[in-house]
């Protein structure tokens, strides 16, 4: 009786904590629309699709570009319609506990002689921490050819109207949350180089009303991904890397992103404290009220 009593103080603890570590990116979310995307924290590039790319884009299928950096370097873009609202789409792609994530769904990536099935990727490991009051993510990410890379990021974002946003930036120090780093990468990360720059951001909207031809279409979602990356090393290399990316590394992004969008609710059910799938539902269903009265 006395174990069965500890047990159960376990279990309501284990299941405080889970609601407690709820993403803070996922509690308050507007359905407004900024006026001409104004007050964004990180511009958005402004790329006009061909013919052709928009044939791909109502396809589903993703669309990349890349841009000159002032540097030299150049910036990551890709933009794609998921077959799914924006809550889901917002809640997806800010899982950044779970980029790491490993599951068949996914396509294999990773180095010539080590891949992984992970959702982001070519990341090996993605924890995170919070240090001296601020969130930061730690990522190992292991591409072929080239020195793994090593990254500390502060996660910030603005989900308070259209397009909510969302960006991961180096956070000034090398390392953090060192101490969840586990055993079987830490050949890898003594391996791993710093990049010189590393900004990430996602945009996530509703798809706009010029683009919808059905009414089921107010239910999918526009989704801009943005990478202004330099890893370091010789710039040749970073030209090779940075075309890889493109052509490769984010369709298949897409690729996973869009198949967890698919399975979201279930998965959160297996993830998540069931406080934060009745938030989910919640929001699910005052945006779907929210583009029924407008």
């Amino acid at each position: 009786m006395k174990r069965a009593a500890i047990l159960t103080v376990l279990l309501l603890a284990a299941t405080a904590t889970a609601a407690a570590l709820a993403p803070p990116q996922w509690e308050r979310l507007g359905f407004g629309m900024r006026a001409d995307n104004s007050g964004l924290h990180m511009s958005l590039p402004s790329i006009e699709p061909t013919a052709d790319e928009w044939r791909k884009l109502q396809a589903g299928e993703p669309i990349t570009r890349l841009l000159d950096a002032p540097d030299g370097s150049k910036i990551a873009t890709m933009r794609f319609f998921a077959p799914f609202d924006p809550v889901t789409a917002w809640m997806v792609v800010t899982d950044v506990e779970h980029y790491d994530l490993v599951d068949s769904l996914f396509s294999a990536s990773g180095s010539t002689l080590t891949k992984r099935h992970t959702l982001w990727p070519n990341a090996f490991e993605n924890n995170v921490c919070v240090e001296q009051g601020r969130r930061r993510v730690s990522q190992l990410i292991v591409i072929p050819l080239v020195a793994p890379r090593k990254l500390c990021l502060s996660a910030s974002y603005d989900a308070s109207a259209f397009p909510w946003e969302w960006h991961m930036d180096l956070a000034g120090v090398e390392r953090c949350c060192a101490s969840r780093s586990r055993p079987d990468v830490q050949d890898y990360f003594n391996k791993a180089v710093t990049p010189k720059r590393n900004r990430e951001s996602w945009f996530i909207a509703p798809l706009p009303p010029s683009l919808r031809k059905t009414p089921a279409d107010a239910l999918r979602t526009d989704c801009v991904y943005v990478a202004d990356v330099n890893p370091g090393g010789e710039l040749s290399q970073f030209e090779w890397l940075a075309k890889m990316a493109a052509a490769e590394s984010l369709p298949q992004l897409a690729r996973h992103i869009v198949a967890q969008g698919k399975r979201w609710e279930r998965f959160l059910t297996d993830h998540y404290d069931s406080a934060v799938v009745a938030a989910y539902r919640q929001h699910v269903a005052e945006y779907r009220n929210n583009i029924s009265a407008n």
